[in-house]
């Protein structure tokens, strides 16, 4: 089973070039956008994940410091490096979405701004990675709801 998760991960079609360019609309300034894109880092991946439940929220930290510790070459940054010190989050969210080759979301707790993360990189046609606990009760009557997948039942996961 993880032997195919880790294939249909690498299987993601990652967008080749970076969208870096500020949108032509905004509805924050109710026209152009007015933040600036030149300068940017371009990276690997964006990780998007609640700050609670804690656990699930220091998990996904060791998991970027081990990363880093394991493959420096590979540019990441999670939410809480963003720099959203006296900015509009969204903005910062933006500016980071379309500089980064996918979006890894965290998505157990169908967190708002997690979710608002993963439709804002669909509409930019990024690539997304999505992780969820598949063992927590945590939103499942939601998950059952709008009927997303659980991976370890599904017929490709079990080959």
């Amino acid at each position: 089973m993880v032997r195919e998760q880790r294939r249909s991960v690498q299987s993601v079609s990652l967008q080749t070039s970076f969208i870096v360019q500020p949108p032509q609309f905004c509805q924050y300034p109710a026209g152009p956008c007015d933040q600036q894109f030149e300068g940017l880092e371009s990276l690997d991946a964006f990780l998007a994940y609640p700050n609670t439940p804690t656990l699930l929220a220091r998990t996904m930290e060791e998991t970027v410091r081990k990363l880093r510790a394991g493959s420096p070459q590979i540019r990441i940054r999670p939410w809480t490096e963003m720099g959203v010190v006296g900015q509009i989050v969204f903005c910062r969210v933006c500016q980071h979405l379309r500089v980064s080759r996918v979006l890894v979301a965290e998505v157990t707790s169908l967190n708002f701004n997690v979710l608002f993360e993963v439709g804002y990189a669909l509409g930019l046609g990024a690539a997304i990675v999505t992780l969820r606990d598949a063992t927590s009760t945590m939103d499942k009557r939601d998950f059952d709801e709008l009927g997303l997948l659980d991976l370890r039942r599904s017929p490709r996961m079990t080959r």
